[in-house]
């Protein structure tokens, strides 16, 4: 009988696991998961970025998953020539709402470095952050247009918009030139638009 070795079962190399196969079914299936599941998907995600050996595997399931629901403003799913049905409406799936609170929470603490004050994912986090947030305002302000279209509001959830502007802003005050270089720009970017 195969036994495996104790380092690889020990509780060192648990969350690593874990993160990596959280991040693999966030990718894969985020689209299908419901209010309670993205409640669970992102308190489990946030408990495994406290461990050092895990917190890049969540990042990474966060961000393939947010570059893949969100790819940007000037991607044309129709346009798609080159793939077949099946592939344009599973890239056609965007991030509910519940899974952008999700989601934007965790980033957050990455771009402040609430997670043992590791900064190394600073930057990537913020500019992760900016899709979310840009795509949270959308969904709001589309609710708010059905309810009341003769309100325009430009931030449609003050707290939503304070957190993640405290967070672009600390990356702004940080002593690396470039990393504030690029805080100002989202700053620009989404504050001061």
């Amino acid at each position: 009988m195969m036994t495996l070795p104790r380092h690889f079962i020990g509780a060192s190399g648990i969350p690593d696991r874990m993160a990596c196969g959280l991040a693999i079914i966030l990718r894969a299936s985020f689209y299908c998961f419901e209010t309670q599941e993205w409640s669970f998907m992102g308190d489990t995600l946030d408990v495994l970025a406290h461990y050092d050996s895990s917190r890049v595997f969540v990042f990474d399931g966060i961000a393939s998953t947010v570059e893949y629901a969100l790819p940007g403003a000037d991607s044309d799913i129709e346009g798609l020539s080159c793939c077949d049905e099946a592939t344009k409406r599973e890239r056609h799936h965007q991030l509910s709402y519940e899974a952008c609170s999700a989601l934007s929470r965790i980033l957050t603490r990455f771009t402040l470095g609430f997670y043992q004050g590791d900064l190394t994912l600073t930057v990537p986090a913020m500019l992760c952050l900016e899709k979310v947030y840009r795509h949270t305002v959308k969904i709001l302000v589309e609710d708010l247009d059905q309810d009341n279209p003769c309100s325009p509001t430009l931030v449609p959830d003050k707290d939503f918009w304070q957190n993640v502007a405290v967070a672009i802003y600390s990356v702004c005050r940080s002593p690396d030139p470039d990393t504030s270089k690029q805080g100002v720009g989202c700053f620009q970017r989404i504050i001061l638009c």
